[in-house]
């Protein structure tokens, strides 16, 4: 027999899954979005014509560029670390759930010692 609450803790479990999964994901996307970020900065230190060295280097407008383009790549999976992130993280999770010991505490619907139901 099913009971209520269970069908309640069943749909809150699942939002709270739902919810811990959307975070992991903005999390990774924002990391992966800062490793590209690094790893582009120096395609953004070249000089344009005209301009000395020191000019192109310090031009945020360029850096807000950079920012921009990483978290876009970040964000439409292009390199794919945030995915490969969230699933080992979500495996890592998985594993200690199923290693963990389930405790079955007495509700409404389960029998009393001594009941033959």
């Amino acid at each position: 027999m099913v009971s209520l609450g269970s069908i309640v803790d069943t749909q809150t479990e699942n939002s709270s899954n739902a919810l811990r999964h959307t975070k992991l994901v903005q999390a990774a996307q924002q990391f992966e979005a800062v490793m590209m970020g690094e790893l582009m900065k120096p395609l953004g230190n070249g000089s344009a014509i005209g301009e000395d060295a020191d000019e192109s280097s310090s031009n945020p407008m360029q850096s807000y560029g950079v920012e921009a383009m990483a978290g876009a790549l970040a964000r439409s999976g292009a390199l794919g670390f945030a995915n490969k992130m969230v699933k080992a993280v979500e495996s890592h999770e998985q594993k200690n759930i199923d290693q963990t010991p389930k405790v079955i505490s007495q509700g409404a619907d389960m029998p009393e010692k001594g009941d033959s139901r």
